[in-house]
């Protein structure tokens, strides 16, 4: 998968996740987002969850860091299209409680 992060016309920024967000390969999106993050046009970033079948610790503190710097900018990170096995690490870990989650894929 391409590594990229896209802004569409309403200032949404889009980062397509790979189908494992671990320690090998979550850093790979962090240019992608600081790209996205440092626009003046990017007033939220969606993080695209439909290909992602496995997410390790690494790629919860990728994600809880990527929270806080969007946070700390005032703007808004927000995950869609979470599967049903990354969602229930979500809830075990209660990062669901945390990070703003949109929309959900059937299982």
């Amino acid at each position: 998968m391409l590594t990229q992060a896209t802004l569409h016309g309403d200032a949404t920024g889009r980062i397509d996740l790979p189908e494992r967000f671990d320690v090998m390969n979550s850093a790979r999106y962090r240019i992608p987002f600081v790209r996205l993050l440092g626009s003046t046009e990017t007033h939220s970033v969606i993080l695209n969850f439909s290909e992602v079948t496995y997410i390790d610790s690494s790629g919860v503190g990728t994600l809880l860091a990527w929270h806080k710097t969007c946070q700390e900018r005032g703007k808004k990170l927000v995950i869609q299209n979470c599967g049903t096995k990354v969602m229930a690490i979500f809830e075990m870990l209660a990062i669901d409680r945390i990070l703003p989650i949109e929309s959900r894929m059937a299982a």
